[in-house]
């Protein structure tokens, strides 16, 4: 008896781990933008309401589901260089051998910030002269105007672009703008307000106005993953408004 216990044992072990042989796997990739999508620590353990959402996706169409926190620059590198299969809330940018969805994942409205003491107000590009504009590497501001993404690449009237890069470049480049090192910065109204929260600067630095288009964002599939057209099948099917919204509402009255 005891050997035929063993036995059964025995193969029950070797056909979980066949199954898990066979599950396919995914390398989720994002970066640092709460509370959408967090790098994780001690203080926050959370991954954010966006990284819960996606991983539930694949996880129930039976994916292992692998999280992996990288800056946004690199996180574009390496989802076109298939070091990354799924790279979290970015735009659609042409020619990157990068597969998009039908549905993004959210839509993004940028506001301005300056410090809590500016009088400055956003009146065209002329209004950017002599500013110290922070900017993260890799952000792209084209589709939101793209008279303002081309300034950023090739500043004029006396502006200075001071950027970062990595996974503190938001949170540096806020403390900056708090204590009056850097005089703008465009940046997500619920990142830029949640952040500044959690920084304890939120009476140092203000909002004054936004632009009126809202970027929508997408989880960007690698063209070189295997199975990238189901996965954006995927995506898309439990995507869909009848599907998502109460899921979607609760996880991010859950941050």
């Amino acid at each position: 008896m005891r050997r035929v216990m063993w036995l059964l044992l025995f193969c029950n072990e070797l056909l979980a781990s066949g199954q898990s042989a066979s599950q396919d796997r995914i390398t989720l990739c994002y970066d640092h933008w709460p509370p959408a999508t967090i790098h994780a620590s001690v203080r926050e353990p959370r991954h954010g309401f966006m990284v819960d959402m996606a991983r539930d996706i694949f996880l129930q169409a039976n994916y292992a589901v692998t999280l992996r926190e990288v800056p946004y620059a690199r996180g574009l590198h390496d989802v076109v260089a298939g070091g990354c299969d799924v790279m979290l809330l970015m735009p659609k940018l042409p020619d990157r051998g990068v597969r998009y969805p039908r549905l993004p994942a959210m839509y993004s409205r940028n506001g301005f910030f300056v410090p809590a003491h500016s009088q400055w107000q956003y009146r065209g590009l002329a209004s950017l002269a002599r500013l110290r504009i922070g900017n993260i590497i890799g952000y792209d501001y084209s589709s939101i105007s793209p008279a303002f993404a081309a300034f950023i690449a090739q500043p004029a009237a006396g502006a200075s672009i001071i950027t970062k890069s990595g996974t503190q470049a938001l949170p540096q480049l806020l403390s900056l703008l708090a204590l009056g090192r850097l005089d703008l910065m465009v940046e997500d109204e619920q990142v830029a307000r949640y952040l500044l929260r959690r920084q304890g600067l939120a009476n140092q630095v203000k909002q004054v106005g936004a632009f009126p288009v809202s970027l929508a964002l997408y989880p960007g599939f690698s063209s070189r993953y295997p199975g990238v057209g189901k996965l954006v099948a995927l995506w898309d099917l439990a995507m869909q408004p009848s599907q998502i919204s109460g899921r979607l509402i609760q996880r991010m009255a859950d941050y």
